[in-house]
């Protein structure tokens, strides 16, 4: 039997680092300079070639004097990133360490879609960065909108989410479209990561601004296995058979 609200299938994502690999990240800037004195065009110079540096990952560069400055106040880039959040988004390791461990800066500091420095962390699957962003910097687990949690429940990354949730993330915390952590986990067919959730209290009658539940994620993306798992838990639960939002599940 379906359910009679209607079905969309497409879950928009605001996160700027699902959909861009900011190529042009190099020319980067902390100002926005109309008719810059010759000042302000060193200053924007200076802020190009430390944003260069951290793509390259280039930890000598940045520790020279000239970029202090820049580093201690935790400047940003034109689109919003400090040089942490954007050394972690480039994967560039060494930096992304040195700054973490030398520089005083706001973990907590977000870019211009809401993402900071453990969001960062854990979509790429540094571990031991997000490790000592939450022990030793005291970074917050939790936040409205996108959160570390959902970050790597799509990453799929077992050992993040559970230290996300031993040290207080919300389990079914909501994105801006009020899906959970378990339905990107569905959609992305991490099964352990989907275990661990549920493992945890994740609601698997919990649905979105879509009327989707975890288990239409993983319907909709032909995760089979989970699905099918789901629905069995399903029945335990709640004594009756899984209504899906489609009869079928999709083609392979």
């Amino acid at each position: 039997m379906m359910r009679s609200h209607p079905f969309f299938i497409f879950l928009f994502f605001s996160a700027s680092i699902l959909f861009s690999g900011h190529s042009q990240a190099f020319k980067e800037y902390d100002f926005k300079v109309i008719n810059a004195s010759n000042k302000d065009q060193f200053v924007i110079k200076e802020i190009d070639r430390l944003f260069n540096a951290i793509e390259l990952d280039d930890v000598d560069e940045i520790k020279k004097e000239e970029y202090k400055q820049y580093l201690k106040r935790n400047t940003k880039s034109k689109f919003g990133n400090s040089a942490l959040v954007f050394a972690i988004q480039q994967n560039s390791t060494k930096v992304s360490y040195y700054l973490a461990q030398t520089i005083d800066f706001d973990v907590n500091n977000e870019n211009l879609s809401g993402e900071n420095a453990l969001m960062m962390a854990a979509f790429v699957g540094n571990a031991k960065l997000v490790n000592f962003l939450i022990d030793v910097r005291k970074a917050n687990v939790n936040k409205d909108g996108w959160s570390p949690i959902h970050y790597a429940a799509i990453r799929g990354d077992l050992e993040i989410t559970t230290k996300l949730i031993n040290s207080g993330a919300t389990v079914d915390a909501l994105s801006p479209n009020e899906s959970t952590a378990l339905m990107f986990a569905c959609r992305y067919g991490h099964i352990r990561v989907v275990k661990l959730l549920l493992d945890k209290g994740a609601d698997l009658s919990a649905s979105n601004n879509q009327d989707l539940t975890p288990i239409d994620f993983a319907r909709m993306y032909n995760q089979k296995e989970i699905a099918k798992g789901l629905e069995s838990r399903w029945l335990k639960l709640y004594k009756v058979e899984y209504e899906p939002l489609v009869d079928d599940l999709p083609k392979p």
